[in-house]
């Protein structure tokens, strides 16, 4: 899920689920640090679909926010769209829990389109907050098993993927990535990107609470305007920080 008010916006964009769960679980605390108390928890189009960065910017930047029937096949036991080589994760199943494109595909994009409407008013007018992160643990098993995707971040992919974002919603865009740093390919430094990196944990898929609570804090936290000085910043400070 993801978290929308009166002046803020807190999107999930990925990869996985476990995005989408630290953000619902820590709506108090982003209310408290954004000062935007009509937070609430609204359901997204990429909250819970398995989508690596080139994926996400993919589909975002596409006029087809949604596959035709035909399009959409079974892949490592999931429905898969391969235009952007995206993973429903949880949509398409019937009541009895089994996936079934033909019997769920008009109610899944009925729901689905009315999130990207939802979507697309949350990222107008609000400080915009877009959360994606690599640190699920059952994500490297996921990928073995569609073989299309991989669990591992590439720094200079991120990138690419950050200046997009801001040339579509706004120059003010945060873009804030969570990753460990087992699962991330330094191949350049992080660049207009709010990084974390995360310890493993414990946890089947959903994270750890106390390091997710420590990166949303320190990422979503509204500063003070500052009086006006003559002094000059000594530069932007360290980009990437792990979660204490």
């Amino acid at each position: 899920m993801s978290v929308t008010g009166n002046s803020v916006a807190v999107l999930s964009i990925g990869m996985s689920c476990q995005t989408s769960h630290q953000i619902r679980e820590r709506v108090g605390l982003l209310r408290e640090v954004t000062n935007d108390r009509s937070l609430k928890v609204k359901a997204l189009p990429l909250d819970w679909l398995i989508s690596q960065p080139s994926s996400t910017l993919s589909l975002l930047r596409s006029a087809k926010r949604f596959p035709d029937k035909g399009e959409l096949i079974m892949r490592g036991g999931k429905p898969y769209w391969p235009l952007h080589n995206i993973y429903f994760w949880h949509a398409f199943k019937t009541e009895s829990r089994q996936f079934d494109i033909d019997a769920t595909y008009a109610a899944v994009r009925e729901t689905m389109l009315m999130r990207w409407e939802r979507f697309d008013k949350a990222v107008k007018g609000r400080r915009l907050i877009l959360v994606m992160s690599n640190t699920q643990n059952d994500l490297e098993k996921h990928c073995e098993t569609g073989r299309t995707i991989s669990a591992v971040f590439q720094m200079s992919q991120l990138n690419s993927m950050s200046d997009h974002l801001r040339y579509m919603f706004g120059p003010t865009t945060e873009v804030v990535v969570v990753s460990r740093r087992d699962r991330m390919l330094a191949d350049a430094d992080p660049c207009g990107i709010k990084l974390f990196y995360h310890r493993p944990d414990l946890s089947r898929w959903e994270g750890d609470d106390a390091q997710w609570a420590n990166t949303l804090r320190s990422a979503c936290t509204s500063v003070a305007p500052r009086e006006k000085t003559d002094a000059k910043p000594l530069g932007g400070g360290p980009a990437l920080r792990d979660a204490a």
